[in-house]
């Protein structure tokens, strides 16, 4: 979200031997995030936040998390915490993560991390005038294959890179769910370019080491079949009547980088072939391309 110089402590900050983290989300992305913290060597994770008592504290021994809370303020308060990960429904992203930043806290936000353009814009703006540190839970940048793809062209192996083509695709939309990813209130209105569609995105900026300039994209393919959900928690109505209208599970776009270079996208949730994130980069070196595959876990939303 914003690039600031590296400082090793947040101002006013005790200084420890191990950066304090808590996770704000104790579902399914929140072991990921405590390993990953865990394994940098210089950070351990001291509360684990979630909504539901029984099931936070279970989480939370499960992963060896000391404290277990389902009180986001106490955390956002707490002098000892210095990055807060948020792992929560889409739509808590963007005012979790102000409130984080307000507090002085680092920040790690799941994608997407906000539901609009504008929304992460102002993230951005908050993170660079508190001097916070901001970042995207943008995974594939640790993975081994996207790296030496990375180098390859970084070596020149392809010459100028001028097209970039891929997909990432998912299977677990092909049957009917009621997954609250479909709700367009707590998933937003972009299921498949703002949530894995990014992904594809930052895979091909990290490659080539260029920015994308512009998207054009239908955001209209295929919708979802949905099942009837009648929670009365629901936080859309709308959403749990059978037939409603859910955002677009399968898109396309095309894509500009600097110097009129082109690159080509299909994201889909409901792919009857999974197959995860595939890229494939040409260049003017004898008309050469490389292509990688980077393998995904099994479809679990």
């Amino acid at each position: 979200m914003t690039s600031l110089p590296a400082f090793p402590h947040r101002s006013g900050a005790p200084v420890r031997d191990k950066v304090q983290a808590a996770v704000i989300g104790a579902g399914a992305w929140a072991p990921l995030h405590v390993e990953a913290i865990r394994r940098t060597g210089i950070g351990e994770v001291a509360v684990l936040v979630g909504r539901d008592p029984a099931r936070v504290r279970v989480a939370a021994a499960r992963l060896a998390v000391e404290r277990a809370s389902v009180n986001a303020k106490d955390v956002l308060e707490d002098p000892m915490i210095d990055v807060i990960h948020i792992c929560t429904p889409n739509d808590s992203h963007a005012p979790l993560a102000h409130a984080a930043i307000a507090a002085g806290k680092h920040v790690v936000v799941e994608k997407p991390i906000a539901l609009s353009a504008g929304e992460a814009r102002g993230l951005a703006e908050a993170a660079g005038a508190a001097r916070v540190h901001g970042m995207t839970a943008f995974t594939y940048r640790g993975s081994s294959t996207l790296r030496r793809f990375r180098k390859r062209v970084q070596a020149g192996e392809l010459g100028e890179i001028r097209i970039a083509a891929g997909h990432y695709l998912q299977d677990w939309l092909s049957r009917p769910s009621a997954n609250w990813r479909l709700d367009p209130i707590q998933g937003g209105p972009s299921l498949t370019v703002a949530d894995i569609g990014v992904h594809w995105f930052d895979a091909v900026e990290f490659a080539s080491s260029q920015r994308l300039e512009q998207v054009v994209a239908n955001l209209a393919i295929t919708r979802a079949s949905v099942w009837s959900r009648s929670s009365p928690t629901s936080p859309s109505p709308e959403w749990t009547r059978p037939g409603a209208k859910t955002p677009p599970v399968c898109s396309c776009g095309l894509i500009t980088a600097p110097g009129g270079r082109c690159s080509c996208l299909k994201p889909s949730r409901a792919s009857k072939t999974r197959c995860g994130l595939t890229s494939r980069a040409t260049g003017a070196a004898s008309y050469g391309s490389l292509e990688r595959r980077v393998k995904t876990a099994p479809s679990t939303p």
